[in-house]
């Protein structure tokens, strides 16, 4: 699906990401991804207690682009958050402009909305992805704001608001703790506040007040000589003569010539041994060779076969003969799992869905339970057609700006009358156009041509919307351990409340639509795409470095500019010219280059797996010819003779089920490679200011600990001294027969184990050496304290908390993932009672530096431009501090005051599961080990 974690605020006011993944979800091919579900508010401890948080949707980061404003209309300066900012350069420009509804020349009228947060970073150090302008970063467009057709200039709705959603330590004044219809009402609630607020009062003795260093360095020195010495030990050339995806990142992934307008994003601050000088297109040399494919087991109950020109390996469960039912073997299942490791092939499964329930899997069902509801994500596609082939000069639909929003049963209403009309023009009928009319969720009439204009439904949430639908599909689906939080997912380990959205949901299209190409979760998530109705043309490339991405994208589309292809979501505006579908040459190019191009149909029935960071885009077939140069030309025609055997004479809709998810793989050395993949994928996101859609750090750490646990169960089999026991023996499962052993997956995810604790360890004796600077320098600024208390000790009865949810534990800044260590700004907490969470990097970095219009007159002052104190402050935007007696509404200095938190558990308890893995596996660890350990240290 596509949920891309981008940040939702800066998303929505970019042109080319008005639609939204994941976090979230956008998916037309398996990208749901796109968070939609209604949250309550989730809040967290402060000081000695929790954060909440202000902003953000952990998944569905592409989700709130889609109604981002559209070129043109409200967005006019505004930069591309997926093309990054020179770090270190002033540039941000303040949006809040609304696009023209389409076909009119006004906007609508809507009642007021909710305050938008902007932040304002200073000249000197501003924030990541600012943009070129007066210095202001729109970081917290409404969460809330109702989401409407392309009209509308604001993000997709969000039921629950972040900002208000926060257990504050208390004001510098009194509150009425039930004033804010967010925050919690109940005596405990509002007594644990007032706890709290007591606990962290930035009133208390200086010496309580830690002053940080601008620049620690001590508590990174052991980690820093660490990574050089592992660069040092690498060895000089490959291991092996085919690919080799875990040393690609040294040897396959030069750089541009430093005269090139493109460049590679900035990600190791080390000298990487082996690296190639930079080279131009031109000279780009081919990939080595992928291994060959082992040969399949032969059960008798699976058809395996392969396509070596399409790179398909096709795996056939459906029934034959005289079979009543589906038989998946265990040998066949962990074939099919070793299979979907390989990123050179594409798997596809055929069979697995056929006994889901078809009762509910229709129209009428689904119009039966939604068709009265409004759904916000419609995309149009406009084919002008003359005598049955395609006009537009590209040989592709143009993809028309912003989403349309409508009744479900009016969709179904606009299906019926364009089937109508198709049937009508297939009998030889000719008739003027027809036009389809509709209401809006203003009450704005909206009206397309129904026989050029193709309206996609995109990304309506099964589990919220459909959730009989979803227990159909876990319940009767042959192959339940890959769906978001099954057995072979990463988030297995984590509390289904603590995972971000990744669907199920519905696509359902006209053969008209299509996607750009894109990754998936900006990379850092796999997909599932099932075709239950309809025909999809797919081209999906092989896992790549970003070298070679770039490169594949130009022979693809034609792009000059890669990079905002490359970090872009499925569906984007503000183009200009649209590239067009990829022919046969660029096809050729690609293979030549070994990036392995699959070039096939997905067809109703079959089930395609998208492995994370692999670059694919999908377009529905449409029964009308192809240009003879299209690379689908000859496989649609295909298709198309043998739809006319069946006597189908016009277009079949197409009816989708997709989903994101974490593979976890099923060997050492392929859970190795999925794992440290998504890390360096959500650290590029990271410096692109994007929000990774995958949760990686909290999926690795809950993973040691399960598999800890399995193990240590395994090896302490005696039930003599059990405490307790239900003495009832079970038989395992295909799926759990097929799930890697606990000591299997232990030696996957060490180096990345490793990588990620050092990190945590890293930012808390930073954290600790600034707060021993305050003994030195006590000034009252830059306050760094410490909670060594994790947010999961807090009783939850005296302090509502939820550590273990998935809202918003996320960067502010940078958009990261805040898995076991933060931030938290106490100037923030105590005076706006809003949460203001930030990385470790970020505060390093000092990019809390920021001014953030938090509500309409309080800010986050983290770089104050001011020292206006007293009564009188020409702002006149608030009142002074009673803490530092500067005014809070320009010049407050307690916003440099933060708390460092544990989410789950403290440090010494982190290295206790690094260390237990590491006794577990002794010297049995991978191959690649000092090679991942060293790429991944060496990240910035």
């Amino acid at each position: 699906m596509g949920r891309s974690q981008h940040h939702p605020l800066l998303e929505a006011h970019s042109p080319q990401n008005t639609n939204t993944k994941g976090q979230r979800a956008y998916k037309e091919s398996p990208g749901p991804c796109r968070r939609d579900r209604a949250r309550s508010p989730i809040l967290r401890r402060r000081g000695a207690q929790v954060t909440s948080h202000a902003f953000t949707d952990t998944k569905n980061v592409e989700r709130v682009a889609g109604e981002a404003p559209t070129a043109g209309a409200g967005t006019e300066g505004v930069r591309d958050p997926s093309v990054p900012a020179e770090r270190g350069t002033n540039s941000g420009e303040e949006v809040g402009n609304e696009a023209m509804p389409p076909g009119t020349g006004k906007t609508d009228e809507r009642p007021a909305q909710p305050s938008r947060e902007t932040v304002q970073a200073p000249a000197a150090t501003p924030a990541i992805g600012q943009r070129a302008g007066d210095g202001v970063i729109d970081l917290t467009a409404d969460d809330d704001s109702p989401a409407t057709g392309p009209h509308d200039a604001r993000p997709v709705a969000k039921r629950a608001r972040r900002e208000n959603a926060t257990l504050e330590t208390g004001p510098a004044q009194p509150v009425d703790a039930g004033s804010n219809p967010g925050r919690p009402t109940r005596q405990s609630a509002v007594k644990a506040r007032q706890h709290l607020q007591e606990r962290t009062s930035l009133d208390g003795d200086d010496d309580d007040c830690h002053v940080p260093n601008s620049a620690p360095q001590k508590g990174y020195t052991e980690l820093v000589r660490e990574t050089e010495q592992l660069l040092k030990d690498l060895p000089s050339r490959p291991s092996q003569d085919n690919f080799e995806e875990e040393s690609a990142w040294r040897f396959h992934n030069p750089p541009f010539p430093q005269s090139s307008k493109q460049q590679l994003t900035a990600l190791c601050d080390n000298a990487v041994p082996s690296m190639p000088a930079p080279i131009p297109p031109e000279q780009l040399q081919p990939l080595p060779s992928a291994p060959p494919l082992p040969q399949p087991p032969s059960t008798g109950q699976c058809r395996w076969s392969y396509d070596d020109e399409s790179r398909v390996l096709l795996a056939d469960f459906t029934r034959c003969g005289e079979a009543e039912q589906i038989v998946v073997t265990p040998e066949d299942e962990a074939f099919l799992f070793q299979m979907m490791e390989r990123d050179d092939i594409t798997v596809i499964s055929d069979g697995l869905a056929e006994s889901i329930d078809p009762r509910i899997w229709t129209r009428k069902y689904i119009e039966g339970r939604i068709g009265n509801g409004y759904h916000h994500k419609f995309r149009a596609f406009e084919a002008a057609q003359e005598n049955g082939v395609d006009q537009q000069p590209n040989g592709q639909p143009k993809e028309n700006e912003g989403m349309y929003s409508m009744k479900v049963a009016d969709y179904f209403r606009y299906l019926d009358q364009r089937q109508s009309i198709k049937e009508a023009k297939s009998d030889g009928a000719q008739g003027k156009a027809e036009r389809f009319t509709f209401v809006d969720s203003y009450g704005n009439k909206q009206s397309v041509n129904v026989d050029e204009v193709c309206l996609y439904m995109l990304d309506v949430d099964v589990p919220k919307l459909l959730p009989r639908a979803l227990e159909d599909l876990q319940r009767n689906f042959h192959l339940p351990g890959i769906l978001p939080g099954g057995l072979h997912c990463m988030m297995n380990a984590i509390n289904a409340g603590g995972r971000p959205f990744m669907g199920p949901n519905l696509y359902i299209t006209p053969p008209c639509s299509f996607t750009h190409f894109h990754q998936d979760g900006h990379g850092t998530v796999d997909s599932g795409h099932l075709c239950l109705s309809g025909y999809n043309e797919v081209v999906m490339l092989r896992r790549l470095t970003e070298r070679h991405k770039c490169h594949a994208l130009n022979l693809l589309t034609g792009t000059s500019e890669p990079h905002s292809t490359l970090y872009g979501l499925p569906y984007r505006d503000g183009l200009g010219t649209q590239p067009g579908w990829p022919s046969k040459a660029a096809i050729e190019k690609c293979k030549s280059m070994q990036y392995y191009p699959s070039v096939f149909v997905l067809k109703p029935g079959q089930l395609v797996h998208i492995n994370k960071g692999r670059l694919h885009a999908f377009r529905k077939l449409a029964p009308v010819p192809l240009r003879p140069t299209d690379c689908h030309a000859h496989l649609r025609q295909e298709v198309l003779a043998e739809l006319q055997n069946k006597g189908v004479k016009t277009e079949v809709i197409c009816f989708s089920v997709a989903w994101d998810w974490m593979f976890k793989g099923v060997t050492s050395e392929g859970i190795n490679r999925e794992v440290s993949g998504i890390l360096e994928c959500a650290r590029l996101n990271r410096i692109h200011n994007l929000q990774s859609l995958a949760i990686p750090e909290t999926s690795l750490v809950f993973l040691a600990k399960e598999n800890i646990a399995k193990h240590q169960q395994a090896s302490n089999a005696d039930e003599s001294r059990a405490l307790f026991s239900i003495g009832k023996s079970r038989h395992q499962t295909p799926t759990e027969a097929s799930e890697p052993d606990a000591k299997t997956v232990l030696r996957g995810i060490l180096p990345s184990l490793q990588y990620v604790v050092n990190r945590h360890k890293s930012s808390v004796i930073g954290s600790e050496e600034a707060a021993h600077e305050t003994k030195r320098m006590n000034n009252g600024r830059c306050c760094v304290s410490i909670d060594s208390k994790p947010n999961t000790w807090q009783d939850p009865e005296s302090c509502p908390i939820d550590p273990y949810g998935d809202c918003g534990f996320v960067c502010k800044l940078c958009k990261e993932e805040l898995s076991n260590v933060y931030m938290h700004c106490d100037g923030c907490e105590k005076l706006l009672n809003k949460d203001f969470n930030i990385c470790s990097s970020c505060h390093r970095e000092e990019r809390y530096k920021v001014k953030v219009l938090m509500h309409s007159i309080h800010n986050h002052t983290g770089n104050p431009q001011k020292d206006s104190q007293g009564p009188r402050c020409p702002c006149k935007n608030g009142k002074p501090c009673v803490h530092c007696d500067f005014c809070t509404g320009c010049s407050c200095r307690c916003h440099q005051r933060f708390t460092f938190h544990y989410r789950f558990m403290d440090l010494n308890a982190e290295l206790d599961v690094l260390a237990q893995a590491e006794s577990i596996l002794g010297a049995d660890v991978i191959s690649q080990s000092n090679e991942t350990k060293a790429r991944l240290l060496s990240l910035r």
